[in-house]
C-alpha cells in the first residue's frame, strides 16, 4: 500500500482529476453546443446567441468570484483573441 507521501500517488490522483475536469468540460460544451443549435435552428441568430452566451457566463462567473477577480481574468482576452486562441477554422499559409 502506499503512503500519502508516495509522489508516483500523487501524480495518479492529479491525473485523474485532470481527466475528470477535461471530462466535465467537454460535457458542459456538448450541452451549450447543442442549446446553440437548437436557437439557430428556431431561427435565432448566431451573434445574438454568441452575446447572449458571453453575458451568461460573465454574469455567473461575475456571481461566483466577484467582480475583480472576473476583470483581471478577462483583461488578457484581447491578446489571446489576438494571438488566434479562439479561432477554430484557421488558415495556414
Amino acid at each position: 500500500m502506499k503512503n500519502i507521501g508516495d509522489k508516483s500517488e500523487l501524480d495518479e490522483n492529479e491525473l485523474t482529476q485532470q481527466v475528470d475536469k477535461q471530462f466535465e468540460k467537454q460535457r458542459a460544451l456538448s450541452y451549450l453546443l447543442e442549446a446553440w443549435e437548437n436557437a439557430i435552428n428556431d431561427g435565432v441568430e448566431s451573434d445574438m446567441i454568441a452575446t447572449a452566451a458571453i453575458f451568461a457566463a460573465v454574469s455567473d462567473m461575475v456571481n461566483q468570484y466577484g467582480e475583480d477577480p472576473v476583470a483581471k481574468m478577462t483583461e488578457s482576452l484581447a491578446q489571446r483573441i489576438r494571438t488566434g486562441e479562439f479561432t477554430l477554422n484557421k488558415t495556414i499559409q
